[in-house]
C-alpha cells in the first residue's frame, strides 16, 4: 500500500473516532440538559473564570483534595468582585438571543448551578461540579483514549 493510502486511512480512522467521542458527549449532554443552548450558557458561565481558577491553583502550595479546592473557589465568586457574566455577555459569546439566554440562566439558577453574585452578574456554585462529574469522565477517559489510540499509530514511520 502506497504511503498516500495509508495516511488517508489514518485520517479516516482519526476522523470516526473523533466522530464517535462526539456523538457519546453529545448524548451526555442531552441526558443532563434540556437543550445544547442550555449546556452552551452554563459552560460559558462557569467558564468565565477558569483562567482565574488555574492561575490559583498554580499558585496554591498543596492541593490535598482538587474537588475541595475547586467547590471552595467556586463558592467564593459569590462574593468576588468582578467574577460574572451579563446575559449581555453570554448572548454575544454564544450567539445565543439574550431572550433565550434568559430563559436558560433561570431555568439553571432554579437549579442551583448558578447564582447572581453580589454584583449581579451569573456565577457558577459548587453543585456544578458534582452534576458534570459524568460528563467532565466521559470527555477525560475520551481525550486518553483518543490519545493512546493516536500515539499507537506510529505515524512518523509511515
Amino acid at each position: 500500500m502506497d504511503e498516500k493510502l495509508n495516511k488517508d486511512l489514518i485520517d479516516e480512522v482519526l476522523f470516526c473516532k473523533t466522530y464517535v467521542q462526539q456523538f457519546n458527549q453529545l448524548k451526555k449532554i442531552k441526558e443532563l440538559f434540556s437543550s445544547v443552548e442550555e449546556f452552551m450558557v452554563l459552560h460559558c458561565i462557569s467558564s468565565h473564570n477558569t483562567k482565574d481558577l488555574i492561575s490559583k491553583i498554580k499558585a496554591a502550595e498543596t492541593i490535598i483534595d482538587n474537588d475541595l479546592f475547586i467547590q471552595n473557589y467556586l463558592n467564593g465568586l459569590i462574593d468576588k468582585k468582578n467574577s460574572g457574566v451579563s446575559i449581555h455577555g453570554i448572548s454575544r459569546d454564544t450567539e445565543i438571543p439574550r431572550t433565550t439566554v434568559k430563559r436558560w440562566t433561570n431555568s439553571l439558577i432554579q437549579r442551583g448551578l448558578i447564582v447572581k453574585n453580589s454584583d449581579g452578574y451569573l456565577v457558577p456554585t459548587s453543585l456544578i461540579r458534582e452534576y458534570n462529574k459524568s460528563l467532565r469522565e466521559l470527555i477525560s477517559k475520551g481525550y486518553i483514549d483518543f490519545a493512546s489510540f493516536y500515539s499507537s499509530l506510529e505515524i512518523n514511520k509511515l
